[in-house]
């Protein structure tokens, strides 16, 4: 697990999930008691099996799953039900500028890492 915080923010810690049933979660990420799910596909289509191990998170954190979302080597954010979507990973370098609307670079406020020993994962399995 890994822990980043930038000044006066809650910190985050990153961790994966996996279960005895086979229900996995490349990226979890946990501000407070909040969970987001990351998956990561090396494809540029997403189906609804996609999100097989992040919904048994949302099944699992009830009010404290907070979103899921599927990365892909696609154009298109895309709905996939409730709190669900799918977000190319284009979108973690590139956001749309509010004056021109064009595409440019994300910029990074200074954050601190550090690694934080774990055995638990972050939906208990």
């Amino acid at each position: 697990m890994f822990s980043v915080s930038w000044k006066g923010k809650r910190p985050l810690a990153f961790h994966h999930s996996r279960d005895k049933d086979g229900y996995e979660v490349d990226v979890v990420v946990q501000r407070g008691s909040r969970y987001v799910g990351i998956e990561v596909k090396a494809a540029n289509s997403v189906h609804e099996g996609d999100f097989r191990g992040i919904k048994r998170s949302r099944e699992l954190l009830g009010s404290q799953f907070h979103a899921g979302i599927v990365l892909y080597d696609g154009e298109h954010v895309l709905p996939f039900g409730d709190q669900l979507l799918a977000v190319p990973l284009s979108a973690l370098w590139a956001r749309k500028s509010k004056s021109a609307g064009k595409r440019e670079p994300v910029t990074h406020q200074r954050a601190s890492v550090r690694r934080v020993e774990s055995n638990a994962s972050a939906t208990g399995g």
